[in-house]
């Protein structure tokens, strides 16, 4: 098995702005001034929001597919803080549940008994309303660790005194992502058909093959992005192979 060192290669602050058939070859266009690359193959593992807004020369049915489905705008907020759910209230991991916007308190199933530690305020997922994730995603930071800080106060009186350090993210909101993950029929882990358009991403189209999270029955994670590029490069090896064979 070859092991290729990836880290010199990459190329930060040069976003993608077109992907284009180049003769049997494909050009992407990226960053300022039009920069360009070609490649024999591409392994596109942009979010299918941004697929959907990007110049391309793909068919009519791989674009569609790339507006096909839902996609999931999560907000996450944590604080640091010391770990008086343990020490005051014996909450070792698991969630609680609220109804209020961040519809949610997850506790670190981990480093049990440290000094400090990383409790996150909310998950908003839709899991209480499915309009929640939108709803706190249009709120500033400030009033989301307000409503985060009131529910962590309703469960230990007194201790969001102690939070620190908030950090929250909408990831519907983040430039170049704009999603956490897509929403196909079933779910992310639903083991069922989903559909034309899960079905025609899954194809290459000429040198370019498609992967992500939201090309794997382990959707929103980290684990089914790494399943799907080990089967896009799987792909590229079988394509390399048939190019050369009738080459030959």
């Amino acid at each position: 098995m070859r092991y290729l060192l990836v880290k010199p290669a990459v190329r930060l602050r040069t976003p993608v702005t077109a992907i284009r058939r180049s003769g049997d070859r494909v050009r992407i266009e990226h960053g300022p001034g039009k920069q360009m690359t070609e490649a024999d193959y591409c392994i596109c593992t942009l979010p299918m929001p941004i697929m959907a807004k990007l110049a391309t020369d793909f068919s009519p049915a791989k674009k569609a597919a790339f507006s096909a489905g839902q996609q999931l705008p999560s907000v996450k907020l944590a604080f640091e803080a010391p770990r008086f759910w343990e020490s005051d209230d014996f909450v070792f991991g698991g969630n609680a549940w609220t109804d209020r916007l961040n519809e949610n308190v997850m506790y670190p199933s981990s480093n049990f008994g440290a000094a400090k530690g990383v409790l996150v305020g909310a998950y908003v997922a839709g899991w209480t309303h499915q309009n929640n994730p939108q709803a706190f995603a249009a709120l500033s930071h400030e009033e989301r660790f307000r409503i985060s800080r009131g529910s962590i106060e309703a469960l230990h009186p007194g201790k969001s005194r102690l939070l620190s350090k908030g950090v929250t993210v909408a990831w519907g909101l983040t430039p170049w992502s704009e999603t956490v993950g897509a929403i196909w029929p079933g779910g992310p882990l639903g083991l069922v058909d989903r559909g034309p358009a899960y079905a025609e991403l899954s194809k290459a189209e000429g040198p370019v093959v498609f992967a992500g999270e939201h090309l794997s029955y382990q959707g929103t994670w980290q684990e089914g992005a790494a399943l799907s590029a080990h089967e896009a490069r799987s792909l590229v090896d079988e394509m390399t192979k048939s190019k050369a064979a009738t080459a030959a």
